[in-house]
């Protein structure tokens, strides 16, 4: 007969994932979240950038209390993606740059209003019209764009569409449905933060988040839109 080998406890996953992979094209835990009872290897190495702390031996408040996690982090409204036109886009994208460089400037902390133009920010995903010759927002954009952060979004336009409330809800219900309430979250190609701010508010009072972003404004937007958050620069 096979030994059953012995599993400490503190070796032991039990119950809900203690933390998740968010991505717009599927759910991924990082400890095999559908297996309620996996040993976790002691050798697992932490996600990139992960500086959490170890979720499973702190004390995380009840569903519905109040909590000092992410109490400064950014809720925004579902009316955020109403339809705009390319021109009403660009122009809340260069208000927004120019706040966000200005608070930077400052190093202050972010108020509410500001908050609610930085959320503006739409990406440059079906704007390429700004950077074609003779556009007349090229020359607004080599004013607040660094090289690096112009070629960054020139380069996006194919790419940098974010998704909307309404997937981002229907994503976290099945979430919550796989029995995750709260731990340690990770969320790759972050754009300015929409699977956090539209994250269950239960949730989202319970829960650490990583936030990884390519595209350096958009890094820089989410930083000031959820500074509760620790946002990671680069490609994942």
């Amino acid at each position: 007969m096979r030994q059953r080998r012995h599993i400490p406890a503190d070796r032991m996953q039990v119950g809900p994932p203690d933390y998740i992979q968010l991505s717009l094209f599927g759910l991924v835990s990082a400890i095999n979240a559908l297996t309620s009872s996996q040993p976790v290897a002691a050798n697992v190495r932490p996600l990139p950038g992960d500086t959490l702390r170890n979720v499973p031996d702190i004390s995380l408040p009840v569903s519905g209390s109040q909590s000092v996690f992410n109490s400064r982090n950014y809720r925004p409204s579902a009316d955020l993606f109403n339809a705009r036109t390319v021109i009403e886009r660009i122009k809340a994208n260069v208000k927004a740059i120019r706040l966000a460089k200005q608070l930077v400037c400052e190093g202050r902390e972010v108020t509410d209003d500001e908050k609610a133009q930085l959320v503006q920010f739409s990406g440059w995903g079906g704007l390429a019209s700004a950077f074609e010759e003779g556009s007349r927002y090229l020359s607004v954009l080599d004013e607040i764009l660094t090289t690096e952060e112009r070629q960054a979004a020139a380069a996006s336009c194919l790419t940098a569409f974010y998704t909307p409330p309404s997937l981002i809800t229907a994503i976290w219900q099945a979430v919550e449905e796989f029995g995750f309430t709260g731990g340690r979250i990770l969320e790759p190609g972050a754009g300015i933060g929409h699977f956090l701010g539209f994250s269950p508010p239960s949730v989202n009072a319970r829960s650490e988040w990583v936030a990884v972003e390519k595209d350096p404004i958009a890094g820089l937007i989410v930083g000031l839109l959820y500074p509760d958050t620790s946002v990671e620069m680069g490609g994942f």
